[in-house]
């Protein structure tokens, strides 16, 4: 009786323990799985980063030569036009990738650094 009682059990049993275990994994697994995304997405975010650190220290090194070249070259008539110009030419030479309202921004950006360091003068 209780050989047969047991034989009835066991299976119920092992039934019982195997669909506990799928759902654990289950849960792990997709615990694993947004932690995998969350990272892709933090590195994506970090590569971002680095790019717009690059193309901004090239931005600045465009900006100089520009202003080098007015420096040297003082034209008064439409000065301001022509720097932007010629910044945004050579900035587009360089990254071609970049949009016209990324390299705008990056301009606004290095002239206030730029305008910060003039005023310290």
């Amino acid at each position: 009786m209780i050989a047969e009682i047991g034989t009835q059990v066991l299976p119920i049993i092992t039934n019982s323990i195997i669909s506990i275990l799928g759902i654990i994994i289950a849960v792990i697994c997709s615990y694993i799985i947004n932690f995998i995304k969350l990272k892709n997405n933090q590195i994506i975010k970090d590569i971002g980063v680095s790019q717009y650190n690059s193309d901004k220290t090239l931005a600045l090194d465009i900006w100089n030569i520009v202003e080098e070249y007015f420096r040297v070259n003082q034209s008064i008539e439409n000065l301001i036009e022509n720097k932007i110009k010629l910044f945004n030419n050579e900035l587009k030479k360089k990254c071609p990738y970049l949009t016209q309202e990324q390299i705008d921004f990056l301009r606004q950006s290095i002239a206030g650094e730029f305008n910060k360091c003039k005023s310290q003068i």
